[in-house]
């Protein structure tokens, strides 16, 4: 009967070959690298805050921190500073540039003070270490502990963008909720690969997933009787009892379009997952009924009528629509979001990218300024018959030193953003799209469901009457 393969041959578990496993993890890969291209490579950033006394030494901290891995670590030590050294830039650490500038030094602008005193804030200094897009804050927190432990100190996790390893947890452990439920577990497996990738995209991945598991299973009655090997009459009347699931599953379809525009994802990454998460399905399905058909003796010919049940809306749509939903909660909870203490860091200190260049430029042009002048250049004079001075030409050519990018820029561009934009996100079209895949599940759905008509078991065409 449909939907039933007991009468048609299928005897023996579907085991994936080893081809449809290295397919599953090449359709993985690929979707993983088009995933982390649009959403993880420049999704956000997380810096981690380490405090300490000001009289710690700042070279023996930064020391310990590169060799526990952390190779970038912002501190005083670690940031150079520029000043002009007779018509050229040398280069000092903000940390010692006093023992080479002394207060009353006409090239003494404030910058390196100003910029000192972000580091140094009271009684505190601060190092700031940028953190991979997968770093666990849990991990890297203990890390530091570790090998600060007899340095009293405090650490500060804070940052904003698409929280990677936090949906990939949440992801995984969908992923294993929904392999307990699922009876053909062979087959889900040869989907785990793509399922992961789409946790890139952080909880919008976790709602395209929750649709494409409703759609993987609505398609495969249907396409059980598509691919089975000994078939009941035409291919229309062998579809018949499925007309309402194919129905669905292009509604489905629609759904998930629909879901990309409101959540306004990129067309690339829509295609891309879905045809990974079809196609996966697809061949794994006609290796199933190659591989687990077995010759019949005869064709089963069903004498009494029977009433076709069709399973809606699996459990894993609704698994993977709560997972998202739980880890948006989280999140978005007061607490969850680290915002960094003005007590211990000096915001207003820290000196922008256009402050870096003006000191830059100034530097730049010192030797060729009128000593106690804040502007102009020396005249080039020459000599007239008499040997006394006739004139003044043109100013003096001067090579303009090549001056080196802010090396805090990237630090500082976030900060500004980060006090900017500090308040915790909020999903409102990823819980509306939430609420409308929750409608869709049905606990019991033959209760619903059922036809008023029996339907027929179509008999083989070559069978007898």
């Amino acid at each position: 009967m449909p939907g039933s393969r007991k009468n048609k041959g299928y005897t023996a578990a579907f085991h994936p070959p080893l081809h449809l496993i290295i397919i599953s993890v090449l359709l993985g890969i690929a979707s993983f690298l088009v995933f982390y291209n649009f959403y993880m490579r420049d999704s956000g950033e997380f810096y981690c805050a380490v405090t300490v006394n000001k009289n710690v030494s700042d070279s023996l901290v930064s020391g310990l921190l590169n060799d526990a891995g952390f190779k970038t670590v912002y501190s005083e030590s670690g940031t150079p500073v520029f000043f002009d050294d007779f018509g050229r830039l040398k280069q000092f650490h903000l940390d010692d540039f006093r023992d080479h500038i002394e207060t009353w030094d006409p090239r003494d602008n404030g910058y390196a003070d100003k910029l000192r005193s972000f580091f140094i804030n009271g009684e505190s200094r601060s190092f700031f270490i940028p953190l991979e897009i997968f770093s666990m804050h849990s991990i890297v927190r203990l890390k530091i502990t570790g090998i600060l432990k007899n340095i009293p100190h405090s650490i500060e996790i804070f940052g904003s963008g698409n929280q990677g390893y936090f949906w990939f947890l949440l992801q995984l452990a969908a992923v294993i909720c929904v392999f307990v439920m699922v009876k053909d577990k062979s087959r889900f497996i040869l989907q785990i690969p793509v399922i992961l990738a789409f946790s890139l995209a952080g909880f919008q991945g976790i709602i395209f997933t929750s649709v494409l598991t409703g759609l993987r299973e609505l398609m495969k009655d249907p396409l059980n009787e598509l691919f089975s090997e000994n078939p009941y009459g035409t291919l229309i009347d062998r579809f018949k009892p499925y007309r309402n699931i194919i129905i669905w599953c292009f509604l489905f379809v629609l759904f998930y379009i629909v879901l990309a525009a409101v959540l306004d994802i990129s067309p690339v990454l829509v295609w891309t997952g879905f045809i990974s998460f079809i196609l996966i399905e697809l061949v794994s399905l006609k290796a199933a009924a190659r591989k687990n058909f077995c010759h019949a003796p005869f064709v089963p010919v069903l004498i009494l009528p029977f009433r076709f049940k069709p399973a809606f809306f699996h459990q894993s749509m609704a698994v993977f629509a709560m997972t998202g939903l739980l880890g948006s909660f989280f999140l978005v909870m007061p607490g969850t979001s680290s915002i960094l203490s003005a007590e211990k860091i000096n915001f207003s200190s820290l000196p922008s990218v256009n402050e870096y260049y003006e000191h830059m430029e100034h530097q730049a042009a010192f030797s060729w300024m009128p000593l106690g002048a804040s502007g102009g250049e020396y005249l080039n004079y020459y000599l007239g018959a008499d040997g006394l001075i006739a004139g003044s030409s043109d100013r003096i050519p001067r090579t303009i030193p090549e001056v080196a990018p802010f090396p805090l820029e990237k630090l500082a561009g976030f900060l500004v953003d980060y006090r900017e934009t500090n308040a915790p996100e909020l999903f409102y079209r990823e819980w509306f799209s939430v609420a409308l895949i929750l409608l869709f599940y049905i606990p019991k759905p033959e209760n619903f469901l059922r036809k008023k008509k029996p339907v027929y078991m179509l008999r083989n065409s070559r069978s007898p009457a």
